[in-house]
């Protein structure tokens, strides 16, 4: 059997220890290798920021899509029950304001208006007292009909010519 001294083998392996934490120091990756696992954590790190600055555009497209129909609708100018009183159109004509048809609420790019004669049946329909009371219901009353570049009808108004 062999004698160990305790001190001994502690001095030895503490020796020991240190040659090979100073081996350690002195070795490590080349300055190439370093170099190339930089380059990867850096490009990992653009990859990222690339995906979050996509996400967040995504992000913001939606919101511009959703909010954009919800500003049109709730900015849109409320709609004020037509007058019952004539406004002057020009000088040898009065006209009603304009009264919304059924497609009334869809906006209009461009747009045309027609003149057109309907019966006074017309003015019924709206509700509305015609201009001339005297008139007989056979007689043809003129009106102006705003229709959209699509064909629909969006509003009329009745018209009467002055007499001179």
């Amino acid at each position: 059997m062999q004698d160990h001294d305790p001190v001994n083998s502690e001095r030895a392996l503490s020796a020991l220890l240190r040659e090979i934490a100073e081996a350690d120091a002195a070795t490590g990756a080349s300055p190439a290798i370093r170099e190339r696992l930089l380059e990867q954590v850096r490009g990992r790190r653009r990859a990222r920021r690339v995906a979050a600055i996509k996400m967040y555009a995504l992000a913001a497209g939606l919101v511009i899509a959703t909010a954009l129909p919800v500003w049109q609708l709730t900015s849109s100018p409320p709609s004020v029950p037509p007058s019952r009183t004539a406004v002057s159109a020009s000088d040898s004509e009065v006209a009603t304001a304009f009264f919304p048809l059924a497609y009334g609420t869809l906006p209009v790019t461009e747009g045309n208006i027609v003149r057109v004669e309907v019966s006074p049946a017309a003015f019924a329909a709206l509700g509305v007292q015609p201009l001339d009371a005297s008139r007989s219901q056979r007689d043809l009353v003129l009106a102006d009909v705003l229709v959209g570049a699509d064909g629909l009808a969006r509003a009329v108004r009745f018209v009467r010519t002055a007499r001179k």
